[in-house]
Order: C-alpha cells, then sequence, then structure tokens
C-alpha cells in the first residue's frame, strides 16, 4: 500500500528518509562504479601488457552485465522480494570487485567488469520499485528526484575522484574503493531495508476485499466468532457474501 502522508503509514513501514538513503546508495552504485575506472585504463593497459581494445572490453562486457541483468532483476524481485534479490546480486558485485581486485590477467579483469556491471545494475532497477512500494505524490516525487540526481552526479565527479586515487595509490586502489562501496550497500541494505510488514499486506487485502460500497468491510465484525449477538449475524446472506468461508 501506499501512503500519501507520514500519519498513514503504519508502525514497523519504512520511513521516508530511510528509503531515500537506501535508494541513494543503490542507485548511485552502478554510475559510480563504471566512471571510477575510466582514469586508470592507460595504466591497466601498461600493467598488463596488452592492447587499448582488450581493455576497452572491460567497460563494453560491463554495460552488457548493467544492461541485461536490469531486464530480470525487476521480475525476480517481485517474485522473491525486493530485500533477498537485492542482495544476492550485490553479492555478485562483490565478487567481481574482489576479482578485479586481485586479476592476474586482463581476461580476468574483463570477466569481473562483468560480474561488476550485473550485480550493480540492481540497484538501478530497484531503488525505483522500493520508492513506488511504499509512496506516492510529493513523497515518491522527491526521492525519485534525488535518484535522478545522483545518476547525474556520479558520472561527472567519479572520473575526478578515480584519477586523484589513481595518483596517490595505484589502479587497485580504484577497485578496493569499489569493493568497499558494496559492502557498504550491502549493509545498508541489510539492515535498512525492511521486508514488507503485515501492515502492507493487510491494506492491499483490505482493498481487495472492500466492495464498491464498502458493505463487506463492515460486515466483517459480524463474521468474527467471537461476536455472539444474534443481530450481528444476520442477514445470513450478506455473512455468506462477506466470510465465504464460514
Amino acid at each position: 500500500m501506499k501512503y500519501d502522508h507520514p500519519s498513514e503509514r503504519p508502525a514497523g513501514v519504512m520511513s521516508e528518509r530511510r528509503v531515500t538513503i537506501v535508494s541513494a546508495v543503490l542507485a548511485g552504485l552502478g554510475p559510480a562504479s563504471l566512471s571510477l575506472f575510466t582514469p586508470a585504463m592507460p595504466e591497466i593497459v601498461h600493467a598488463f601488457g596488452t592492447t587499448e581494445d582488450a581493455v576497452k572490453m572491460t567497460l563494453g562486457l560491463y554495460f552488457a552485465g548493467f544492461a541485461v541483468t536490469q531486464l530480470v532483476c525487476g521480475p525476480l524481485a517481485d517474485g522473491f522480494g525486493r530485500k533477498p534479490v537485492t542482495l544476492a546480486f550485490l553479492g555478485i558485485y562483490l565478487v567481481g570487485s574482489l576479482g578485479a581486485l586481485l586479476a592476474p590477467s586482463i581476461e580476468v579483469l574483463i570477466l569481473s567488469r562483468l560480474l561488476q556491471g550485473a550485480g550493480a545494475a540492481v540497484g538501478l532497477s530497484l531503488s525505483r520499485a522500493i520508492v513506488r512500494d511504499l509512496f506516492a505524490h510529493e513523497q515518491s516525487a522527491r526521492i525519485l528526484n534525488l535518484i535522478t540526481l545522483i545518476l547525474a552526479l556520479a558520472p561527472a565527479l567519479a572520473p575526478t575522484i578515480g584519477g586523484l586515487v589513481m595518483q596517490i595509490a595505484g589502479w587497485h586502489a580504484i577497485f578496493s574503493i569499489m569493493f568497499l562501496m558494496g559492502i557498504a550497500a550491502l549493509l545498508t541494505v541489510r539492515f535498512a531495508l525492511a521486508k514488507p510488514s503485515n501492515a502492507i499486506r493487510a491494506g492491499h487485502g483490505q482493498k481487495r476485499s472492500s466492495g464498491p460500497t464498502g458493505s463487506c468491510s463492515a460486515a466483517a465484525i459480524s463474521c468474527s466468532p467471537a461476536s455472539s449477538s444474534p443481530a450481528r449475524w444476520a442477514p445470513t446472506t450478506r455473512r455468506r457474501q462477506c466470510c465465504p468461508s464460514s
């Protein structure tokens, strides 16, 4: 159920600030991981004794993993839940980041970048889905506008940060930062992203059970076994329409 105002949100449902933090961390992971790497490409050519075309494949396969995964992580999240699917793909991202950090050859680096792209795609897909699950109208617009701002700023700022890191600590440090980003995102999702609450499920159930005039919701009391007054069990046809199992 979406909530137009904070006072409508039951206890246990994520607040706007909490959803904003989770969405911002997830949305920025993919663009930042792409742009942090670009200043190190000439250095990697010399480090592995390879060609520029081979190093450029690390970008191409990152994009491929990023694009293809977006087609599947949404349906998977609908079937298995936002949180477990997000954690699983962030785990893939961490494996790719660790592989890139320890890569002994350009081939391993290319494969690791493919895994990074596949794992990071979940952030862009599900950050918006999480917002739309919980909020509507002004609240949803505020959070989605922030996500759009992050998507614009991350590719602009990350190359500068990556270049400074490479000058100070070498190109391996860039992948160390990506690995730390992945851990930060995973911990944020693990502890800040709540599972769908009973209140949300109940809200959806009430929407489905309510008739056009709301008569069933009013008759729900009369269907309760605790009701002993004969007047509350009449008329019989109305009770059976609202409580077909009785």
